[in-house]
């Protein structure tokens, strides 16, 4: 799969994520979407990415024991 963190500016992502919380959620709006948003691409925000497990993975331990 091609990369595409370049394909959304921090404004369109900001929108995006607006538009599918205020669509699929009954909880209010985020507060400092934009901060958050800057702050993840920037990489001061972790964001760990987890399997449906449960299990975080990352190269030093991809393949551990559950």
């Amino acid at each position: 799969m091609p990369a595409f963190g370049g394909a959304l500016s921090d404004a369109d992502m900001v929108a995006l994520l607006r538009h599918l919380r205020g669509r699929f959620s009954e909880q209010p709006p985020w507060d400092g979407l934009e901060r958050l948003v800057a702050d993840t691409r920037s990489g001061a925000h972790h964001v760990a990415v987890r399997p449906a497990d449960g299990i975080e993975r990352a190269p030093r331990n991809v393949g551990a024991a559950d």
